[in-house]
């Protein structure tokens, strides 16, 4: 016996099926039903819906992540800035200085023109304004 119509529920599982990465043609399989049928279940609002909303919310759970990590991440850089190995401190002391909008030809600038002192405090606000942004 042939079934005519792929059901809603159908649908919403190869749209699940398909978010999770699987092939059209395992979907098939897993559904019971031919590729046509898989395809055009696929294709339809519901799906494309279900579909699109997991993906979205699969995107706004990686970059939570992300974010959570991205502190703790800038706090490393920082640390790093404090090395005894100065090709380590001079690279994360170049990008604490990038995150904040000093390129390099104006870090090149202060530290030709700025006594230690000075370059601390730049460093200092640099530090500062990363914090106020939650980039660290």
């Amino acid at each position: 016996m042939k079934r005519k119509r792929v059901s809603p529920v159908e649908q919403g599982t190869a749209a699940v099926l398909a978010a999770q990465g699987m092939p059209q043609e395992q979907i098939a399989a897993a559904l019971g039903r031919s590729l046509g049928a898989t395809r055009k279940a696929l294709a339809s609002a519901p799906a494309q819906q279900i579909r699109t909303q997991l993906l979205r919310s699969t995107t706004e759970q990686a970059r939570a992540v992300l974010a959570a990590g991205a502190a703790r991440a800038a706090e490393r850089v920082v640390e790093l800035v404090e090395s005894d190995r100065d090709d380590t401190a001079l690279r994360a002391s170049a990008s604490v200085l990038d995150r904040v909008g000093i390129g390099a030809s104006t870090t090149v600038k202060h530290v030709r023109e700025l006594p230690e002192d000075e370059l601390r405090s730049e460093y200092e606000l640099a530090v500062k304004l990363l914090r106020e942004r939650g980039e660290l």
